[in-house]
């Protein structure tokens, strides 16, 4: 490949610090498009650390990334979508979604539209061996099966930058390959690979460059074979006996060897030794020198690679850097078939895209941001109807109520009750109104701040965050399930309140009803957002919510009248929201109002939910910089 190649990722001097802890200490690397660059490293090296940062999940303490010729820290939103990747671990999607609507949801994440979502994720979770395991719930996947998935994702939109942590991790072999051709073939198409493992066998003809890192530094960087070239020995175990009436005599076999090899124990038993060889040495000379002292070598077998002989010194806790010079541009050799295929295939690769291919190329931001409001009303519409027991607890939560209110109302005075007496049961008619209300006050700021713990506990709000999908958009669409579910919930209650109870609303306030509803909305989600925040930087406080929400009910009129508080009760009424969305419910319902009789609250109320959006926008916005200049993001 030209040197002159603008890489698709540059890494400059870049350190990451957790209190006195050095994640990375300046680290230097570039992956040029279709080329496979290798972070090799043992367990805590920094290797997750700095892919992390490359998606953005993690601020650097110092130094500076490049996705696509751009600064990530100042074009972090515009330069997800040039980006595929495969976290480690398994946590990365809904559990309760099987895989292809997982795929299918973060490709519309991606932009796609849901056909084409369903189209490429077909394709996909095909080409990763998943087919018929394509409807199967991924919490029911196995360990290398989500692995595989995590691949299918990543590959969804073709991206020219492809991030791969530890993706043959405990994979069978069959899958290893799989995955490693997937890989290599989306290498070919002029994507630049960024892939780490701890593995050292699959590097060898498969990777074109190689980063040694250990201890947040970057040892090395080069060619595999330049990697194997800096091994300074060759180890073999040796099973070796003395000759017939000679004595076993190590030290005079050493001694034989001179100063180009040495004999250690092995661990094994006494005719088991390790023979080290210098890299100037013969094999064949030491094994002669030892004949010729009376040593029969029975067997001799190559101890470790020497790509493992290499890595061992690098990752020595005193192993020197030697990244100062640029990374090797050597012809390839036999030695590296990966190399060999992409040198032969230069002038046929498909150069690095300016852009993923996708609709979103041919829309304007704000109506692709708006096409998958819909994917986040579906995703929730199917976790929760996977939770059917749930639901009927909801339903013989809200039944139980009203029939204790049912009682309750038998002992209230119906004149002091602020509603049109021609409802039949006046108290019953009011806080029916109340619980329906109140349920979902309790239920909605509850669900949000549960939703973001889920996210962060599944790993899903990582993959939501490398996405190219706008912090307003997630918190709109993570709404759109309630917008629906919520108006039509408390039709169908209050409608059985009617039938059961013979309480008689006007059914021409059932719309407008709707309306204040999906105003209120957003409302409760705009505030959940806020706790969620809270929640997420302070990782407690998430049983408060309940308290909240029932002193808000409570506060707000839900169940008797305000006039029955004290006065200063009535006055912060004014401002809640809650209270405000049951005055107008109960002007439609029971009073029989009209929308000219409404149309101020409404405004007030759509006032009132732009302001609760744009404070849980503006407050999850901070606390998700907060984790991601501390890297505590993924951390539940």
């Amino acid at each position: 490949m030209d040197s002159a190649v603008d890489p698709v990722v540059e890494i400059e001097d870049v350190q990451r610090t957790y209190g006195s802890f050095a994640a990375l200490s300046g680290v230097d690397l570039r992956v040029e498009p279709g080329r496979i660059h290798a972070l090799l490293g043992p367990n805590g090296a920094g290797k997750t650390t700095l892919l992390r940062i490359v998606t953005g999940l993690i601020e650097p303490t110092e130094g500076r990334v490049k996705v696509m010729g751009r600064d990530s820290k100042e074009h972090g939103m515009a330069l997800r979508k040039y980006i595929g990747f495969v976290p480690s671990g398994d946590r990365a999607f809904y559990l309760r979604l099987s895989a292809m609507e997982n795929l299918a949801f973060f490709g519309r994440m991606q932009g796609l539209t849901r056909s084409e979502a369903l189209r490429r994720g077909t394709e996909c979770i095909k080409d990763v061996g998943l087919a018929d395991a394509g409807n199967r719930r991924v919490g029911n996947y196995s360990h290398g099966m989500q692995k595989r998935l995590a691949v299918a994702r990543a590959l969804m939109v073709t991206p020219p930058v492809l991030l791969v942590d530890e993706a043959t991790h405990d994979l069978d072999p069959d899958g290893a390959r799989r995955i490693q051709q997937l890989v290599s073939d989306a290498a070919s198409r002029g994507a630049g690979v960024l892939w780490t493992t701890q593995r050292l066998e699959e590097i060898r003809g498969f990777a074109d460059q190689v980063t040694v890192i250990s201890h947040g530094r970057a040892r090395f960087t080069g060619t595999v074979p330049e990697l194997m070239a800096r091994a300074n020995t060759r180890r073999y175990l040796i099973y070796v006996r003395p000759r017939p009436g000679a004595p076993t005599d190590v030290e005079r076999w050493r001694e034989a060897l001179g100063a180009e090899a040495d004999l250690v124990g092995s661990g094994l038993d006494s005719e088991h030794l390790i023979l080290v060889v210098s890299d100037e040495a013969v094999l064949g000379s030491s094994i002669a020198r030892l004949d010729a002292a009376g040593a029969d070598v029975l067997s001799c077998s190559e101890e470790r690679s020497r790509i493992e002989a290499a890595f061992l010194d690098l990752t020595a806790a005193d192993a020197p850097d030697t990244t100062s010079r640029p990374p090797s541009q050597s012809l390839p050799s036999a030695d590296h078939p990966s190399r060999v295929r992409l040198q032969v295939a230069a002038d046929q690769l498909t150069p690095a895209p300016a852009e993923p291919t996708g609709p979103r190329d041919r829309l304007p931001p704000v109506l692709t941001e708006m096409r998958k409001l819909p994917a986040f009303g579906r995703r929730d519409l199917l976790i929760q109807l996977s939770y059917r027991t749930a639901y009927l607890s909801e339903v013989l939560s809200l039944s139980l109520q009203t029939v204790v209110f049912a009682f309750v109302a038998k002992l209230v005075d119906p004149t002091k009750i602020p509603v049109d007496a021609g409802v039949g049961n006046p108290y019953l008619a009011f806080v029916a109104v109340g619980i329906a209300v109140a349920a979902f006050m309790q239920l909605g700021l509850s669900r949000v701040v549960a939703a973001i713990q889920t996210e962060q506990a599944l790993g899903t709000l990582d993959s939501l965050l490398v996405t190219p999908t706008a912090f307003p958009t997630i918190q709109l669409g993570s709404a759109m399930y309630d917008a629906v579910y919520v108006p039509l919930r408390t039709a169908i209650f209050l409608t059985a309140v009617s039938l059961a109870f013979g309480v008689r609303f006007h059914a021409s306030g059932f719309l407008p009803a709707a309306a204040v509803l999906f105003l209120f909305v957003p409302v409760v989600w705009g505030i959940g957002v806020v706790a969620a925040a809270g929640v997420l930087t302070f990782r407690r406080g998430a049983n408060l919510i309940g308290f909240a929400a029932a002193a808000s009910s409570l506060t707000s009129g839900a169940f008797f009248p305000l006039t029955l508080f004290p006065r200063w009760i009535s006055a912060v009424a004014k401002y809640n929201p809650m209270a405000l969305t049951l005055r107008l419910m109960r002007d439609v319902l029971i009073n029989g109002a009209g929308w000219s009789s409404i149309s101020g609250g409404l405004v007030a109320l759509a006032v009132s939910a732009l302001v609760s959006l744009s404070l849980g926008t503006v407050a999850f916005r901070a606390a998700v910089a907060r984790e991601r200049r501390l890297g505590t993001i993924g951390l539940y």
